[in-house]
């Protein structure tokens, strides 16, 4: 789907501050017809911005990034969530993926996209504050 954002995609590990619990906004992807994946800062300053990180995500992170290390990727520069030779992931991969996890997980159907509002009403029905 031309014209997708996926933050996610974009985030490097330079934004990604493990042992704050903190990761920075900074860059999206776009798939944009005929170019292929681009980064871009993001649309508004509001999109700018900065999540707080769960211990639970902090550990998994972590885990992700001894991996990287494993074989030798410069963590500093590259991609949180990158493919086997180190590029960005395709918004239609990474849709069908997310499809088959939640059917497999027994979930009902969830965009991807959609997992920004889920988190911030379990955060909302958990006394948090979504936007730090």
């Amino acid at each position: 789907m031309a014209g997708l954002h996926l933050a996610s995609v974009g985030l490097r590990w330079q934004d990604v501050n493990l042992d704050a619990g903190v990761l920075s906004i900074q860059q999206v992807s776009q798939d944009v017809a005929g170019r292929g994946i681009i980064f871009k800062e993001p649309k508004t300053v509001s999109s700018r911005r900065s999540v707080a990180l769960s211990p639970a995500t902090v550990k998994r992170l972590r885990e992700h990034k001894a991996r990287y290390a494993e074989v030798r990727l410069p963590a500093s520069t590259a991609l949180v969530f990158a493919t086997a030779n180190v590029g960005p992931i395709d918004s239609a991969n990474l849709r069908r993926a997310w499809k088959k996890l939640t059917r497999a997980a027994r979930l009902p159907r969830l965009r991807f996209h959609d997992l920004r509002h889920a988190h911030a009403t379990l955060l909302l029905a958990n006394g948090a504050n979504p936007r730090w």
